[in-house]
């Protein structure tokens, strides 16, 4: 946090703007897409969402330890 306070932030901005959207798009496929096609797309955002928020903040991570 003391090497980059700003990216920090912005990482947690971006990642309380993809929480909120994965709520939305979970609730749209929960209304328009039912069954097991909305669980296996609902699934597949979460995950693809979280892997790259792990990427991100670690990338953030890295940065900071350096080499």
């Amino acid at each position: 946090m003391k090497q980059s306070p700003w990216r920090c932030t912005a990482a947690a901005v971006i990642t309380i703007l993809a929480y909120l959207l994965g709520w939305v798009v979970a609730l749209v496929l929960g209304f328009f897409v039912t069954g097991v096609v909305a669980a296996f797309l609902t699934w597949l955002w979460f995950g693809a969402s979280a892997a790259a928020l792990l990427v991100y903040w670690s990338t953030l991570y890295r940065r900071a330890t350096g080499p």
